[in-house]
């Protein structure tokens, strides 16, 4: 799903099933916290780091079908909680992930590197 259709879906929902194998940090994740959804994913790669520092939602550590139904079960049962997570997800992926930051943190590192070059250049 892309462009025009993505965003509707973002908008229209309130929470993002991600039920995945192995991550780093996937786009979708952002957008869906952009979105202000709750999320409900596993503990794989870097979702595992994110989620022991941050509560975004719930990790299910098992792959069976069953589990990940109980905690969207719970989550709906427990609507006013999600619905605070929710807001903490969007000022949080807002705050550090927002596109002006991201890249002005990538400009930082860019030029460090850069001057780490030039100082060698001189050794």
């Amino acid at each position: 799903v892309t462009g025009a259709q993505k965003k509707e879906l973002l908008l229209s929902s309130d929470l993002f099933l991600f039920p995945t194998y192995y991550e780093g940090l996937p786009i979708s994740i952002l957008e869906a916290m952009s979105a202000g959804h709750y999320i409900i994913t596993r503990p794989v790669g870097g979702l595992k780091d994110l989620f022991l520092k941050h509560n975004f939602g719930y990790c299910v550590d098992s792959l069976e079908v069953k589990e990940f139904a109980k905690a969207l079960c719970d989550a709906i049962d427990h609507e006013a909680d999600c619905l605070t997570l929710r807001r903490a997800n969007r000022k949080f992926a807002q705050e550090h992930f927002n596109p002006a930051r991201v890249a002005n943190a990538i400009k930082e590192i860019l030029n460090k590197i850069n001057d780490e070059g030039r100082n060698s250049d001189h050794r």
